[in-house]
């Protein structure tokens, strides 16, 4: 009814008498009770039913009569959305559209390999350039010779953290002092906002990233004319990683984490806390980035234990740690090591042999497939995006140089695109000639 929502519910039964009707609001209270003995109730429900319509501005009638049934009815007016709703439909029309920047270009400031190549892949989701460094002086130096749209900043990192870096990143003036500069936290607890604003940052995002939080980031953050936004797809809902990308991660977490839990003990033994909190961190964020949760737990239990520089662990957590640490790595030990690792040690049981075996069973892509291969690559090593991986196995039936195609897949492999781009055009030279 134009700016009025109206809405009536009724019923056939016993009704209800004009001396019961005064008290039918009540709370505690319930009319015909002497007759409807087999119905318990509290007494609250048309209580809270009128207290919900009245909070909406709204009003709650009824109409009944004895032997003909009840008719409730609710008016409620339509009122316009607040600014917070608003906010939560642009949210909701932000998750259906694909974000897209080619031309963004950020640094990521992280010790932490497994961190850096996780947050490269989800930035490479939405064809953001990024740049990477392992330390908060790397980033001091290279913020003077370059420019960066955002720069992603990990708080907890040893001999200079994050906010030691970003303190100094300010420091420097000019372009420096107006940067948008963004903390990377596993520990985004009550109050986190306030205390990294009061310390230089533009923001945070909490470790493990997800896509949405990193989406609504790209979109506040980055320079507006930079940011492309476009209908997702029928029948796709996210972007989302492909599957040899996360083989590719597990293989990253086994690599960076496989000594963790001795590098942690050893730090307790030595009495270097600080370590060993760090380290329990960084296991503590990499497990949440890939949703294991028992194992992320189990290090953030020995972090709390190590917070203030006191060692409060117990062999118990070193006990469980250890455990889920140990399921994890055992799971993921398949993806550590690489075929050609394999083969590698398949030759040095008996070479000859080997080499005849490799040159009878492979079948080497042809010149123009080979071609067509590189060609497609070629974009896709330039911009950084993680679907070049899914091409490593046609990569192998390249008949070249064995050396310089270990290097392409390597590089591949570990997320060193620029130097892959660069061997690519090595090998379409060579193929050229």
């Amino acid at each position: 009814m134009e700016e009025t929502l109206l809405f009536e519910i009724e019923d056939t039964g016993r009704g209800i008498s004009k001396e019961e009707m005064s008290k039918l609001f009540n709370a505690f209270e319930q009319v015909g009770t002497k007759d409807n003995r087999a119905f318990i109730g509290t007494g609250l429900g048309l209580n809270i039913s009128k207290t919900y319509v009245e909070m909406m501005g709204g009003r709650i009638m009824v109409e009944s009569e004895l032997g003909q049934g009840t008719t409730f009815t609710v008016e409620i007016p339509i009122v316009k959305g607040s600014a917070e709703e608003e906010s939560e439909k642009k949210e909701d029309d932000l998750n259906e559209q694909m974000l897209s920047a080619p031309n963004a270009y950020v640094l990521l400031v992280d010790d932490n390999e497994f961190n850096i190549k996780t947050v490269e892949a989800l930035l490479s989701l939405f064809n953001v350039n990024a740049r990477s460094v392992y330390s908060g002086r790397e980033a001091i130096d290279i913020v003077q010779k370059e420019d960066f749209d955002i720069i992603f900043m990990d708080h907890m990192m040893p001999e200079m953290d994050g906010i030691e870096a970003t303190n100094e990143i300010r420091k420097l003036g000019g372009k420096c002092a107006d940067c948008i500069i963004i903390a990377l936290t596993a520990n985004a607890i009550y109050g986190a906002k306030e205390m990294f604003l009061a310390n230089g940052f533009n923001g945070y995002i909490s470790k493990p990233i997800e896509m949405r939080s990193l989406k609504r980031l790209l979109q506040d953050w980055l320079p507006k004319e930079k940011v492309k936004l476009k209908d997702m797809p029928s029948g796709k809902k996210k972007q989302n990683f492909d599957p040899e990308f996360l083989k590719t991660l597990h293989k990253l977490f086994y690599k960076n984490n496989c000594d963790k839990y001795t590098e942690i003990t050893a730090a307790l033994d030595d009495g270097n806390i600080t370590t060993a909190h760090r380290l329990a961190h960084t296991l503590k964020s990499n497990a949440g980035q890939l949703g294991i949760t028992a194992l992320q737990s189990a290090a953030e239990d020995i972090e709390r234990s190590l917070k203030h520089g006191k060692n409060n662990v117990t062999g118990m957590q070193l006990k469980i740690l250890d455990k889920e640490l140990h399921k994890v790595l055992e799971k993921f030990s398949g993806f550590h090591q690489m075929p050609e690792n394999q083969a590698e040690a398949q030759k040095t049981v008996n070479p000859a042999a080997a080499a005849q075996d490799a040159a009878q069973n492979i079948e080497y892509l042809d010149a123009k497939s080979a071609a067509e291969l590189l060609e497609a690559l070629i974009p896709l090593l330039k911009s950084g995006n993680t679907e070049c991986i899914a091409y490593i196995e046609k990569i192998r039936l390249l008949k070249v140089d064995e050396g310089l195609k270990k290097q392409l897949i390597q590089q591949i492999d570990d997320f060193k695109f620029e130097n892959a781009y660069n061997s690519i055009l090595q090998l379409k030279e060579i193929m050229l000639k």
